[in-house]
């Protein structure tokens, strides 16, 4: 009997240590709260990226120069584009990623985090160079 009493009282306790534990793959939440999704046009000096404010929907035209470092087309194209936290999609904010997503053909950037937010889109290409991409009316 002694030794049920402890197999329960053991498997409660690692119950609650998985509750407790639990656990999540997404940012603390500081209170903030959650930014609008981009809209209007945002340039570089690789292109421009041109926001519906749908959180979604993107109108790409990118140089040349930036087709051959991101293996995404030159000119101009639909895309899609999400913002990635652990497995799943999250504020641009606090993302750890930005995936682009082109023809049917993803890339996936590092966020440049800290620099990413409404009138900036900020992600770092695999050479490490950062890009900024700036909305056209916020200056």
């Amino acid at each position: 009997m002694k030794n049920k009493i402890a197999l329960l009282l053991a498997l409660i306790c690692a119950a609650l240590l998985l509750a407790a534990c639990g656990g999540s793959d997404l940012p603390p939440d500081d209170g903030a709260p959650s930014p609008k999704p981009h809209e209007g046009k945002f340039v570089c000096e690789y292109g421009s990226m041109t926001f519906a404010g749908d959180g979604r929907n993107v109108a790409c035209e990118f140089g040349e120069g930036f087709a051959a470092l991101t293996g995404l087309p030159a000119g101009k194209s639909e895309a899609s584009c999400v913002f990635l936290f652990g497995g799943g999609e999250w504020r641009y904010d606090k993302a750890e990623y930005f995936r682009l997503t082109v023809n049917g053909e993803s890339v996936l950037f590092p966020n440049a985090s800290g620099i990413t937010d409404e009138n900036t889109i900020a992600f770092r290409l695999e050479n490490g160079e950062t890009v900024i991409f700036e909305k056209e009316d916020s200056q």
